[in-house]
């Protein structure tokens, strides 16, 4: 199986996230948490480089051991909100001007610009629903990743529900808390 490797962007909007929304002493801190090797992805990421898979994965495990402490909820929140603050400009606009459905057709092209390696994406959907299958990703068996499949699609997949229900209620929702399709997909399951 080809190597995993993950796009610096998620480095960099987490960084971010970790020194607006914490405290900015916590990449250091999370950082000495993981193989020093990966470390730089951390303390110092480069939005077009390429890091191995495990960079994430640790850097996740850190996060959760230090902030979160287990509390998968605030742990998908952290993801949601770390992809409203990754794509939130280009995301608004493509929300405003294209449909629900047609963005989540485009999850295979947008999973090729930010993972190569392992794993691929496949999506039906038409206006009211859309199935998105991920295979063949060895890290689905990590709780994290779960959480981070569902982090970062459940603000396009509450943009389709506010359209429809007004009751969704997650991060890019206007009501505000954890909605409908929170729980946890199993490995190669369907996630929206």
């Amino acid at each position: 199986m080809a190597a995993s490797e993950v796009k610096g962007l998620w480095f960099v909007v987490a960084r971010r996230y970790l020194i607006d929304r914490h405290d900015p002493d916590l990449p250091r801190r999370l950082a000495a948490l993981v193989d020093p090797a990966l470390s730089a992805a951390i303390l110092d990421p480069m939005r077009s480089a390429w890091y191995p898979e495990a960079a994430l994965q640790q850097f996740m495990a850190a996060f959760d051991e230090l902030v979160t402490h287990g509390d998968r909820k605030r742990l998908m929140a952290t993801f949601e909100e770390c992809t409203l603050q990754g794509v939130h400009r280009f995301f608004q606009a493509l929300l405003r001007l294209t449909s629900p459905g047609f963005l989540l057709r485009k999850t295979p092209v947008l999973w090729h610009c930010v993972r190569r390696g392992a794993g691929s994406v496949t999506v039906d959907a038409d206006e009211t629903r859309a199935i998105v299958r991920y295979r063949d990703f060895p890290y689905f068996d990590d709780r994290n990743y779960q959480l981070l499949a569902l982090g970062t699609l459940r603000p396009l997949a509450c943009h389709i529900v506010r359209r429809n229900e007004p009751a969704c209620r997650g991060p890019g929702c206007r009501n505000g808390s954890a909605g409908r399709g929170s729980e946890l997909p199993r490995p190669g399951a369907n996630v929206a």
